[in-house]
């Protein structure tokens, strides 16, 4: 049975044990706390991208960072019957599924980004570079990617972007660069 933990970006603490009625606050704690199976579940709320991901810098997630497996995927989502929306405030991505070093090793992720709302990024919202088995389904991308596209992947595999809304973004909405398969 896999764990479920709640974040609360704007309320919640990384300190917290990451239950209901304890979130953690940011991406951070997720990236470094959960295991394969798990599932995040966003409570209800707009939230900009500092409290999501505080600091400057791109929010990445790299392959020190949590994964997955085939067939026990890492969740995020918003909590069922919840509305989630991140703001982004023109800045470049949610998150980028990436290794540390920008270019090797390619690495099996098997993330699952479901159920949620990103309005006004600057750039690519969910971009993936150089890693495999990230799913991206039932989001609506409002007003994002003006710099570029919603969703992005470069030099990956298995990279699955469906069922999702997006309007009003830059030059693509859905970017496939060079290197990219399946």
């Amino acid at each position: 049975m896999p764990d479920v933990f709640y974040l609360h970006p704007k309320d919640g603490l990384d300190a917290n044990e990451g239950t209901k009625d304890k979130p953690w606050q940011t991406m951070r704690k997720v990236k470094n706390t959960v295991g394969a199976g798990d599932v995040v579940n966003i409570l209800g709320g707009t939230y900009t991208q500092d409290q999501i991901e505080p600091g400057a810098g791109v929010p990445a997630w790299t392959e020190q960072h949590a994964h997955g497996t085939a067939g026990k995927p890492i969740t995020i989502q918003a909590n069922p019957g919840d509305t989630v929306i991140f703001e982004g405030q023109s800045k470049n991505f949610w998150t980028y599924v990436e290794p540390a070093n920008g270019t090797s090793p390619i690495t099996d992720r098997y993330l699952l980004v479901q159920n949620l709302t990103f309005q006004n990024y600057g750039g690519a919202v969910i971009g993936v570079s150089h890693a495999n088995f990230v799913a991206v389904r039932n989001c609506r991308f409002l007003k994002s990617g003006t710099g570029g596209s919603a969703l992005g992947a470069w030099h990956a595999t298995h990279v699955i972007f469906t069922n999702n809304v997006i309007q009003k973004t830059g030059t693509h909405g859905i970017y496939m660069a060079e290197g990219s398969t399946f």
